[in-house]
């Protein structure tokens, strides 16, 4: 296993996805993930929380390649609208390519900085936005504004604190997933959130987590990178190289077997703004 060290890998790159060397992979990534039936109905809940009617417009912050936005133009119809909003040109063309709906508008925009009136929209969405957020309660401000009173904000949010991993290894494996939450910016934002949504005076919440989990090696390097994580690992000492050759192996050794195993769990909290 090669990794360059100029091409590090981390979930922080979402941040300024346009300039990062891990762009195409990160967003290869993201239409694995979507076809992955844990995913599906993770979205799908998620969608369906909303209670979207006919004619609403819906905002999605951190639309990525439109997923859920497609979804939801589906359920507002030609007499709705939704606005799918990302910081990522590069993810943008990419959501356009797979759009074919009118009813979709896809803008480039910051998440903290919208420029949309006050009760504009009907509904808001956003799916793991916050985990790569500087200031959470800003972003969750600026979505709450933008919110008609009465309307509904669905965001499901990443919670790294609950990640697990088969083949277990004891600390090298502790290790191995203390790293990989330190490649976002707010590991445990999950778990935080509805919390956040009652600090922020949003009502009736509910909440729902979902796990989400892959099964084979193959799988997890094309969400992760795994290998080459664990070789920025052993670059930077956290791991030696005798560490380093035994998770290779137990996690190979783990593949073949069909024991290997890494799941976490998704927390998505519904909200109405007063």
């Amino acid at each position: 296993m090669k990794s360059n060290p100029s091409q590090k890998f981390s979930l922080k790159d979402f941040v300024d996805l346009d300039n990062s060397n891990n762009a195409e992979f990160l967003i290869e990534s993201m239409k694995l993930h979507a076809q992955l039936e844990p995913i599906k109905e993770i979205k799908r809940t998620a969608v369906k929380m909303l209670d979207l009617q006919l004619g609403d417009n819906v905002i999605e912050l951190g639309c990525g390649l439109g997923y859920d936005t497609r979804m939801m133009a589906e359920i507002v119809g030609m007499d709705g609208i939704v606005m799918g909003i990302d910081l990522s040109h590069k993810m943008l063309t990419e959501a356009r390519k797979l759009t074919q709906q009118t009813n979709i508008l896809y803008r480039k925009a910051d998440a903290n900085q919208l420029d949309f009136d006050d009760n504009t929209f009907s509904a808001l969405r956003a799916d793991r936005l916050l985990v790569s957020q500087q200031d959470v309660n800003h972003t969750l401000s600026e979505a709450i504004r933008v919110v008609k009173p009465g309307g509904k904000l669905c965001i499901t949010s990443l919670d790294l604190g609950s990640m697990i991993l088969s083949p277990y290894l004891g600390a090298i494996t502790d290790s191995v997933i203390k790293y990989w939450q330190e490649l976002v910016l707010n590991p445990f934002v999950g778990r935080q959130l509805p919390g956040l949504f009652k600090q922020h005076g949003l009502v009736d919440v509910e909440v729902k987590p979902q796990g989400f989990y892959v099964d084979s090696l193959e799988s997890l390097n094309k969400i992760i990178k795994l290998e080459s994580m664990l070789e920025d690992m052993n670059k930077q000492g956290l791991l030696s190289d005798s560490d380093l050759a035994e998770v290779s192996t137990a996690l190979n050794k783990a593949d073949v077997a069909g024991s290997l195993f890494w799941g976490i769990t998704m927390v998505t909290v519904l909200g109405v703004k007063n």
